[in-house]
């Protein structure tokens, strides 16, 4: 859609940069980053719809909200597939001197496992991280 179909709007400029941002994520598949921005995206056009009273342009801008908004859904049900089978990896930055990372707040949704069943001398230590939903209090 040109700019000239809904005018100089600067919240639908706005809204394909993000939306056009969230496709390059999408197909990086950097599904969280996309999700994140098609619903940024998906807000504004939302409010450029709202501002637009030709008909043809708000089916027009009705279609591509629908089209965002049914990516994202299935953005977010992949991702809560993946969180639900344990494969879903979260990136934590800590910065430098920053406080209030302990481990209780990183790891307390997490089991610390080891195992050496022969009790022999530790040469070197293997520990595994488990989601506390896939394992059972003894």
């Amino acid at each position: 859609m040109a700019k000239s179909q809904v005018g100089q709007d600067p919240e639908f400029c706005a809204a394909i940069t993000v939306l056009n941002r969230a496709v390059e994520l999408d197909s990086e598949s950097r599904y969280q980053q996309a999700l994140v921005r098609y619903q940024e995206g998906i807000d504004l056009l939302l409010q450029v719809w709202k501002g637009i009273q030709d008909h043809t342009k708000r089916c027009y801008l009705r279609e591509k909200i629908t089209h965002y908004m049914d990516r994202a859904e299935d953005i977010k049900k992949y991702l809560d597939q993946v969180k639900e089978d344990g494969k879903y990896h979260k990136q934590i930055k800590i910065e430098e001197n920053a406080t209030g990372f302990g481990y209780e707040s990183l790891f307390g949704r997490f089991s610390l496992g080891y195992c050496d069943f022969d009790l022999r001398p530790c040469l070197e230590t293997t520990v595994d991280i488990f989601h506390n939903k896939h394992t059972q209090k003894i």
